[in-house]
């Protein structure tokens, strides 16, 4: 099995040793490869000096407290992993996505419980698909359709000529009860 990183678009085999692993991926490990993770990372501590150097003084400062908070995290998120994975949910919709959970609730009930595209029903959480160069929001959308965009690298373009591409081989190729 392989898996596209999300930073880098390489495919590379989803293994240990390209990936990190990652239980509340559905997969097992991150989305973006180890090199892109550690890349990412190394910036973030060039550009974020001062909040390194807070964090470490607050451990240092205190190194048992600090030992005893992360025992007590790792500990509440085991007896609870419906909460934390709630919890790590709503937090990631807040800093990545700049939205409340009630805004991302009232946005999913704006479209129906359907994805913005091929309009399926969801059956589970649907991603929020954002304009990668901008971050901003755009719809939610089930696996098929925002793995479908990432794979046509969100450029009208390649989507225009997969589109004629079905079209060159018959209208039964591109029917899928969505209206043309």
């Amino acid at each position: 099995m392989t898996r596209i990183c999300t930073q880098c678009s390489v495919e590379k085999p989803l293994t240990d040793e390209f990936f990190y692993k990652n239980q509340d991926n559905k997969y097992g490990y991150l989305a973006a490869c180890k090199g892109c993770v550690a890349a990412k990372s190394t910036q973030y501590r060039k550009n974020h000096p001062e909040v390194l150097k807070a964090r470490d003084a607050r451990r240092k400062a205190d190194p048992v407290a600090y030992a005893k908070k992360l025992a007590m995290t790792q500990d509440w998120r085991t007896r609870n992993p419906e909460k934390a994975k709630a919890s790590c949910w709503d937090s990631t919709l807040r800093r990545k996505y700049k939205k409340t959970p009630e805004q991302f609730a009232a946005q999913r009930i704006a479209q129906n419980n359907g994805c913005a595209i091929c309009r399926t029903p969801f059956t589970k959480t649907p991603h929020n698909d954002h304009d990668h160069l901008t971050g901003e929001n755009r719809g939610l959308l089930c696996d098929s359709c925002n793995l479908g965009l990432g794979h046509f690298k969100d450029s009208v373009p390649i989507l225009q000529q997969a589109i004629d591409y079905l079209r060159t081989y018959g209208p039964h190729s591109c029917n899928l009860g969505i209206p043309q």
